[in-house]
């Protein structure tokens, strides 16, 4: 239902093991009320990104965008992420992304709304 860095790094974990036939697509949103901590959390959360063994990072909102500046700086491929401003965005972009076979874990508080993603 919402978002935390502990709840991102158990889905990252599970999505990571799960066998999919096509690519694995991280829609990734910001983490609401962390506080002072928001920045230094998306970072670690690109870290873990960059890690995970996805295919592709879509992130949506402004720290969110921080964690895919981070899981490129962790080597991530550049084809392989885009950075979106809004919902809108993203949903036009993924439409053009995805493939039948692919898998797309959604990750975010509940006030960014990506169930809107799917309308």
């Amino acid at each position: 239902y919402n978002a935390n860095p502990a709840s991102l790094g158990c889905a990252l974990e599970a999505f990571s093991r799960m066998p999919v036939r096509g690519r694995k697509i991280a829609v990734i949103a910001d983490m609401l009320e962390l506080g002072g901590k928001g920045e230094i959390l998306h970072r670690k959360a690109g870290e873990d990104l960059a890690r995970s063994g996805i295919d592709f990072i879509v992130g949506i909102g402004s720290l969110s965008h921080i964690a895919c500046d981070q899981a490129l700086s962790e080597g991530f491929n550049p084809q392989a992420v885009r950075k979106c401003s809004s919902i809108l965005d993203a949903r036009n972009f993924i439409r053009g992304l995805a493939k039948k076979g692919d898998t797309v874990l959604l990750k975010g508080s509940r006030g960014m709304r990506l169930e809107e993603i799917f309308r």
